[in-house]
């Protein structure tokens, strides 16, 4: 019976993380850029860095923890983008702008107009 190393079952379930997500990508089931690729990409890559540093391979090392921080800069900027985008439309939802120039809140202004 085959010795099953840690590391090769680390290795090996990092990379079918990895490969998951090229071909959800490629079949256009997800985006390169949508939070879950990005998270895959990170599991996968957290994975991948453990059992580097397990067995002291320091390009491994090196190459994943530059690929975890690009995604982790993307996961950022993209949450940064759907806050300002929420509270954007949270904005634009909660006040109008009159034809005076004034500012009114939705719904109050007609009560008072009646």
């Amino acid at each position: 019976m085959p010795d099953i190393d840690l590391r090769m079952v680390l290795q090996i379930s990092g990379a079918l993380l990895c490969v998951a997500n090229y071909l959800l990508i490629q079949t256009r089931r997800i985006t390169a850029t949508q939070p879950v690729s990005l998270l895959i990409v990170a599991c996968g890559g957290v994975i991948l860095l453990a059992s580097a540093i397990m067995g002291a391979d320091w390009g491994l090392i090196i190459l994943e923890m530059s690929w975890l921080i690009m995604v982790s800069v993307t996961l950022i900027i993209r949450h940064r983008e759907a806050v300002a985008a929420a509270t954007a439309a949270s904005a634009a939802t909660t006040a109008m702008l009159t034809t005076t120039g004034e500012l009114e809140l939705v719904g109050v202004g007609d009560s008072l107009h009646m």
